[in-house]
């Protein structure tokens, strides 16, 4: 994920292109994320692939 300002100080910054929202607890890809319903950095990727969003539920 890029962010406009180092990880550690983008706290609930959320991405305006595919709406993730940066989680600074989680460790790795694969961990789930409680600021986004539970999915993983790598299912969010996924998602943002097939549906152009980080949760097809967001897709307008």
């Amino acid at each position: 994920m890029t962010l406009p300002v180092p990880p550690e100080e983008a706290v609930a910054y959320i991405c305006p292109v595919c709406w993730w929202e940066n989680d600074v607890f989680i460790s790795s890809d694969n961990e789930p994320s409680d600021e986004n319903h539970g999915l993983t950095l790598s299912q969010g990727r996924e998602n943002v692939r097939r549906f152009g969003t980080c949760d097809p539920r967001m897709k307008r």
